[in-house]
Parts: C-alpha cells; structure tokens; sequence
C-alpha cells in the first residue's frame, strides 16, 4: 500500500507542472517564465522537473501547449456534437473564451498564440506543436460549419476565419481590459456564416 501511495506524487509532480506552465505562459509569455519559477508556482522539487522533463523548459512548454490543444479540442468536439445553429454555437464559443479571460481580470493569454508570436523561428519544436494546436482547433470549426450545410472550401475559410477572430479578440481584449471585442467578433461570424450558407459568400 505504501508503494502504491508513493507512485502517484511523481505523476502528480508532473501534473503540478503542466498545469502551472499554462497559467504562467499564459500570462507572461515563454521568456517571461523561468524555471524557478515553474517550481515555486507547480509546487514541485527541482529534481522532478528534470526527471520528468529532461528536456528542460522548452519539453514543459511542449506538454503545455499539448494539454491546452486538448482540452480546447474536447470543449470544441463536445459542442460541435450538441447539432446548434450557427448564431449559438459562435456566440457559445466566444462567450466561453470571453468568459474565461474577463475571470482572470484579463490576465490570461493563449498560450498558443504567445508561444508561437513570440518564439518565432528561434524553437521549431515549439513551433510545430502551435501549429498543430492551430490545425487541430480549424478542424473542428470546420467540421461544425460542414455540419450546418456549408460547402468545403467555405467551411475551410470560414474556420480559418473564426480562429484568426477569436485570437484577435483575446489580444483586443487584454489590450482594452474588455470584452467588447468578442461580441463584435461573433457578430461579424455569424454574418459570414449566413453569406456563405446562403451562397453568397466567396466562393458563391
């Protein structure tokens, strides 16, 4: 029982510090996070940070990004599966990520986009994993604008679209410390929506 007890703390070690990664990146940015820092947030002793991540800060951010990727991913799957209209399901996807930023006093980032703006060409690895986190999110725009009856290509540009405005409106958001720009960009989604559902749109 005692060996069974002791197993766990290295995993929850590693847990401490992918959750604590994402908080801090998101709100200071990869060069803005230093390993101590890492350890007094997670919690966790320095010797597991190695242990776990032997790749140092960059396999944190790594596994961070991968954890925010998948939770987005699941809360994006799971109400792509609800079958909601186009104006609830934009407006129930921007106003979740509106929510979440006005509750951290619009601290908190994506740490998507942070890393991936601010790393640039310096960390290919890093790289690589923001833009499958990208992919992955544009996937799933996609396949609920295919489910509302728009057509291939329009779907494809139109998840490109909401992406490009949900990650525009964070930035505006923490910028002017309101929410506005959400709301202003779920009003344009919706009316492209309807433009390209009506065949109107681009490529109509």
């Amino acid at each position: 029982m005692e060996i069974l007890q002791a197993m766990p703390k290295r995993t929850d070690a590693k847990e401490h510090l992918i959750a604590a990664a994402v908080r801090l990146f998101r709100a200071h940015g990869y060069d803005g996070v230093g390993v101590a820092q890492l350890l007094e947030a997670s919690g966790a002793p320095r010797g597991s940070l190695y242990f776990h991540f032997p790749g140092g800060k960059e396999e944190i951010a790594i596994a961070a990004i991968r954890r925010a990727s998948a939770r987005v991913g699941e809360r994006l799957a799971a109400r792509r599966a609800r079958g909601e209209a186009p104006e609830v399901y934009i407006d129930g996807v921007l106003n979740a990520w509106a929510e979440e930023l006005s509750a951290s006093d619009y601290a908190n980032g994506c740490i998507v986009a942070i890393i991936a703006l601010e790393m640039g060409e310096r960390a290919p690895a890093l790289r690589e994993e923001t833009r499958a986190a990208f992919m992955k999110w544009e996937t799933e725009f996609a396949a609920a604008a295919r489910a509302w009856g728009m057509r291939e290509t329009d779907a494809e540009s139109f998840a490109s679209a909401m992406l490009g405005a949900i990650e525009g409106a964070i930035a505006l958001s923490r910028a002017k410390q309101s929410a506005a720009p959400f709301a202003h960009a779920a009003t344009a989604l919706k009316a492209l929506a309807r433009d390209y559902l009506a065949g109107s749109g681009p490529s109509g």
